[in-house]
């Protein structure tokens, strides 16, 4: 039996594209589970910043807490990403637009977890610019005495 759109149409199914989502499954998956152990690694290591910057200050604290909360993002995006691989052998096995708008929507929710992330990670450099800025200033005015 041949797979159809709602209202009858034939879902065509290219060779071509069904080689690419046969070849980016695995990869989707690889990368994701990367992201997984990725993500839960800067999380364990953010956890014992925390324990260990209480006595260094407040400000190393705030810091290791944003690293912390980065990595369950990127725990997030690998869990995303893996599940938009599962829904291409789905896809595979049963081809038809509800399978499609699944895989679609779990790569649309990846690639806005992604740009979040990179958006937090650029606030993140010009924070540390303009502090790097600002200590080299107060040390070059103390030359001035």
């Amino acid at each position: 039996m041949e797979a159809q759109y709602p209202g009858g149409a034939p879902v065509v199914q290219p060779a071509s594209s069904l080689d690419n989502l046969r070849g980016t499954k695995g990869w989707m998956k690889f990368i994701g589970i990367i992201s997984i152990i990725g993500g839960a690694l800067g999380g364990l290591l953010s956890l014992i910043g925390i324990g260990g910057a209480g006595r260094l200050g407040s400000g190393l604290v705030l810091i290791n807490i944003i690293s912390l909360a980065l990595s369950g993002l990127g725990i997030w995006v690998g869990s995303v990403l893996f599940q938009a691989g599962s829904r291409v052998d789905l896809y595979l096995l049963q081809p038809g637009e509800p399978t499609l708008a699944e895989f679609t929507a779990k790569l649309k929710l990846y690639f806005v977890l992604v740009g979040v992330n990179l958006i937090i990670g650029l606030v993140m450099v010009l924070i540390t610019v303009i502090s790097v800025w600002s200590i080299i200033g107060q040390i070059g005015s103390l030359g001035s005495f």
